[in-house]
């Protein structure tokens, strides 16, 4: 199909107790075409997250802006969850009227190390959530070793400021073509 990088999409999703609202879509601009780009990092969930999410997500519209965003990175430390599952649903609360309007690529940072309480394995949380592009194999994760875990904050099982365990494939690394830019992502 010939489609232009101004043309917009709507689906419905439906729900199996209610219907989601019809949201819209930009498809990418054309690999020939200029793009405005946001990258932010440590958003959390704070007044000032609100504050800085609230301005990128009016930066999207052709009407506020000559050069509107049409993609959005994040350079990890998303959610700030801690091992705390209802953290992220509460993120994703407070990024949907951007996660609806704009796309969204992500970067793992410390914060998203977290990992699940009884296993010890990392990156439970990022992996269920985000499914980037190019993934080139399957998740290859080992979980913690004990005397790790014990150098941890609070042995709260998230963000250390090294991380000495294995996390490779999955969303770890990736690349993307976004109009004229080339994106790659790693994990260091």
């Amino acid at each position: 199909t010939n489609i232009t990088s101004t043309l917009f999409r709507r689906r419905r999703l439906l729900q199996v107790v209610a219907h989601t609202p019809t949201l819209s879509f930009r498809t990418p601009p054309l690999r020939s075409s200029p793009t405005t780009i946001a990258v932010v990092g440590d958003v959390g969930q704070t007044f000032n997250s609100t504050l800085t999410m609230a301005n990128i997500y009016s930066a999207t519209f052709p009407l506020v802006t000559k050069h509107p965003i049409s993609l959005l990175m994040i350079a990890g430390d998303m959610s700030y969850a801690d091992s705390d599952p209802n953290l992220w649903t509460s993120w994703f609360d407070l990024m949907e009227p951007l996660l609806t309007q704009t796309p969204v690529h992500v970067a793992v940072g410390n914060h998203e190390i977290e990992c699940d309480k009884v296993t010890h394995m990392p990156f439970v949380q990022y992996e269920h959530y985000f499914r980037n592009p190019n993934r080139i194999e399957p998740v290859d994760i080992q979980p913690l070793k004990p005397a790790y875990i014990d150098t941890l904050e609070g042995q709260s099982c998230s963000a250390p400021s090294v991380f000495l365990g294995d996390y490779s494939y999955g969303n770890s690394f990736y690349a993307f073509q976004h109009g004229l830019v080339k994106m790659v992502v790693l994990n260091s």
